[in-house]
């Protein structure tokens, strides 16, 4: 079944003319998607005209002013595309590594709902970040405890390194326990 996911995923994210991942996406009337570039092509070989044939239908889609530029976006497939990429290009980082400063880490995650839009709030309530939109329409009403990500990023970033400490000292006075019994262990042997 995964298999079969991944299979129909990576079809419908490869332009059928270049067969590469699509880019630039330009929509035609009949539905399907191509890359503006390959869409630029294929008008270039059909002498410019103001008509477009679709290489998957051959259904017609009229070119305004003969520029592929001007057709619709598919921005569906856009963000699908988006996803895909956010999913198989992640990076599993230290947090040494980030205190180092040698990664550089973007400070909020584009919205799902409003692509354009940062993870710039958190609701205590919901326990979900959101984008200025969101909090407006849909964390408005009263019981909703909305603060900056910036502010509970913060909080848990001390109340982490509260822990590490804890963890720490407890290590520590376990090694001493350690420490102990090995000494308790080699003074029987000895007697």
């Amino acid at each position: 079944m995964a298999d079969a996911f991944k299979n129909v995923t990576a079809q419908s994210v490869e332009c059928p003319v270049c067969l590469d991942t699509f880019t630039d996406l330009k929509i035609l009337s009949c539905s399907h998607t191509y890359c503006k570039a390959c869409l630029d092509n294929l008008l270039e070989c059909h002498g410019n005209e103001q008509m477009l044939r679709c290489p998957v239908c051959t259904a017609e889609t009229q070119v305004p002013n003969q520029n592929v530029s001007k057709l619709p976006e598919n921005l569906a497939l856009k963000s699908l595309i988006e996803d895909v990429k956010n999913q198989h290009h992640h990076e599993v980082l230290a947090l040494s590594e980030i205190k180092s400063g040698k990664v550089s880490v973007p400070r909020y995650r584009k919205f799902r709902k409003h692509p354009k839009e940062d993870e710039e709030y958190f609701c205590i309530n919901c326990r979900r970040f959101s984008c200025f939109w969101c909090v407006v329409m849909e964390h408005k009403d009263d019981g909703h405890r909305i603060i900056e990500a910036a502010v509970y990023e913060s909080s848990h970033m001390k109340s982490i390194e509260d822990l590490k400490s804890k963890a720490d000292k407890k290590r520590s006075c376990f090694q001493k326990y350690v420490d102990f019994i090995d000494d308790q262990k080699e003074r029987v042997s000895n007697v």
